[in-house]
């Protein structure tokens, strides 16, 4: 029988409490200079990715997703760039939409319009992007990552510990383009690092899709998640 300790949720746990006690650090001083408060929150959670996310991926703070038609979003907390990232451009500050792999708003404390602004920025964002076609996965899902990141919120819970979930969500969304992120993403998977997660499931017609991708899906062709973790033809999505 194998043991239930893992040195990754001890790990996750001192993370945890880092960016607890710099929250309490920068909590003080968030009346008095609110603007340098943000920062150093944003830089909190750029060091975070820098740290666990592979080398490869370059983290930058503050800056704006430029689409393929000219057209610049508001500027952007943190973002996530690919490993294929221009060299020359890493410190434009606005940054070519299909080289950003994921991109995030920060705040120092959550509250339940930023979750709305969020979503709306998102789907601003995402209009911008090409349509992906080839499958239900390229379809529902854009190439680029936007969330939102906060150090506090009013719905945490006694001994949550949400670093350790986000990293393996992110880890496992960043895999769904990065096949070199797999192998990882699906060891956090298996030492339980996500947690246990709920929520409702939504349902989407069949009219979302392309012609193309609409008649395979009508015709049966979707597949269960047993059947393959990585499969863009999965009955459902995470």
């Amino acid at each position: 029988m194998e043991s239930e300790y893992h040195d990754l949720h001890d790990f996750m746990s001192s993370v945890t409490k880092e960016m607890a006690d710099d929250y309490n650090r920068i909590q003080k001083r968030v009346k008095e200079d609110p603007g340098t408060a943000g920062d150093q929150g944003e830089e909190n959670w750029a060091e975070l990715l820098r740290d666990w996310l592979p080398p490869i991926y370059q983290v930058v703070t503050k800056g704006r997703i430029l689409s393929h038609t000219g057209i610049t979003s508001p500027q952007v907390d943190v973002l996530v760039l690919k490993p294929t990232y221009p060299k020359k451009l890493l410190k434009k500050k606005i940054y070519l939409a299909a080289g950003v792999a994921a991109a995030f708003e920060c705040k120092i404390k959550l509250e339940k319009q930023h979750i709305d602004t969020t979503t709306d920025n998102a789907a601003k964002i995402r209009r911008n992007f090409q349509n992906r076609i080839g499958s239900p996965y390229k379809e529902l899902n854009s190439s680029m990552i936007y969330g939102l990141l906060a150090h506090s919120h009013d719905w945490r819970r006694p001994k949550s510990k949400p670093i350790g979930t986000m990293i393996s969500y992110l880890l496992q969304k960043l895999a769904w383009e990065d096949y070199s992120l797999r192998e990882l993403a699906r060891y956090f998977v298996d030492v339980e690092i996500s947690g246990l997660g709920q929520g409702q499931m939504r349902r989407w017609q069949a009219d979302i899709y392309s012609e193309q991708i609409r008649n395979r899906v009508v015709s049966g062709l979707l597949v269960s998640g047993n059947d393959n973790f990585w499969n863009e033809w999965l009955i459902t999505f995470s």
